[in-house]
C-alpha cells in the first residue's frame, strides 16, 4: 500500500533523507520532503530520524492538528 510520506530533512543537503526518500519512491510512495523548521505537509505518514533533539517542534505541531487529520 503506497501513500504520501512527509519526510523530514535536517539540512538542505541531507544525504540520509535523500536516500530514504529515494527508496520510499521506489516502493511507490509519494515523498513530500520538508525542513525540520517548516510546517509539516499533509501526508498519511510522517517519517523522521535522528537528531531527535530537534524533533519536539514537529511533534508539537502535529499535536495541534485535529485528531482526524493526524497521520
Amino acid at each position: 500500500m503506497s501513500g504520501r510520506v512527509a519526510l523530514v530533512k535536517w539540512a538542505l543537503h541531507d544525504g540520509i533523507s535523500d536516500a530514504i526518500g529515494y527508496e520510499l519512491a521506489a516502493l511507490g510512495h509519494t515523498v513530500v520532503p520538508f525542513g525540520f523548521d517548516q510546517p509539516v505537509p499533509e501526508a498519511n505518514t510522517v517519517l523522521t530520524f535522528a537528531p531527535h533533539g530537534r524533533l519536539l517542534p514537529i511533534i508539537q505541531q502535529l499535536g495541534r492538528w485535529p485528531a482526524a487529520r493526524r497521520p
